[in-house]
């Protein structure tokens, strides 16, 4: 299979971007995918810390853009996850970043060693998705059962669309649908955005404490978690298996996310 660069984003923060990267970058290396992961917030870098390897980041980004180091050296391997290599992101960079930049950072030697190319972006309009939006294979639009939310994935599902960006999927996290509970439904959700689904992650609150200390919801074994479940179903849907919505979920009616 060729490499895929796949894009992460979506208009507003807290919605959950880094976590998901994180987490895809986990479930797609334990399926044996080479996987580097592109931290492209240049204000607030956060997935060397997801990842635990916050001690060890000497360069960033901005040192190998702004020429004071190769790639090679940028580039480090987070000790606990395997298969998964980091390019951090500076914590401050006044961007000036132009679409070329990246098509040069795609084309340099140690970038085309991966299977895919996470490319996590921060939470605002415009800026640095989309200068790497036109490049990605695939765009992954991530919202959460807010209207805030909903609305910011369906402004930047429009926005990559007109970035010639077809290959666009909607990721509904942290969803929960309990009885009583007045957030959308899944199907409101889709019909809102406008996108097509490829994968929800229900609520797991035990996720902000694990990243912590930085451990990820297991997919498989006794302490699966069905968060690690969806991202394993997610990575197996980009890789182009069919997988049913909810598959493996443990304890959950499939039909109660249609309503």
């Amino acid at each position: 299979m060729a490499q895929r660069t796949v894009l992460i984003t979506s208009f507003k923060g807290g919605v959950g971007k880094s976590t998901v990267s994180a987490n895809l970058a986990v479930a797609l290396a334990a399926m044996g995918k080479k996987v580097l992961a592109v931290d492209c917030d240049f204000k607030m870098r956060c997935l060397d810390l997801i990842f635990g390897c916050e001690d060890r980041v000497l360069y960033d980004l901005s040192d190998y853009f702004e020429g004071r180091m190769p790639l090679s050296k940028v580039l480090l391997s987070p000790e606990t996850c395997e298969n998964i290599t980091l390019a951090p992101a500076p914590y401050e960079c006044d961007g000036g970043l132009t679409e070329e930049n990246w098509r040069a950072f795609l084309n340099e030697p140690e970038t085309k060693a991966f299977d895919y190319i996470l490319f996590d972006t921060p939470g605002e309009a415009g800026g640095q998705m989309l200068r790497i939006a036109p490049l990605c294979d695939t765009a992954l639009v991530i919202a959460n059962p807010h209207a805030t939310s909903i609305r910011a994935a369906e402004k930047t599902a429009m926005t990559l669309q007109e970035a010639g960006v077809s290959d666009r999927f909607l990721l509904v996290n942290a969803y929960e649908n309990k009885k009583g509970d007045a957030s959308p439904s899944l199907l409101s959700i889709i019909d809102r955005t406008a996108v097509r689904l490829l994968g929800l992650i229900p609520l797991d609150r035990t996720i902000p404490e694990k990243q912590d200390r930085g451990l990820f919801p297991e997919a498989s074994g006794l302490h699966a978690s069905n968060a690690g479940i969806a991202f394993a179903n997610i990575a197996k849907r980009l890789e182009g298996r069919s997988v049913p919505l909810a598959s493996g979920f443990r304890g959950i009616d499939r039909r109660k996310y249609i309503k």
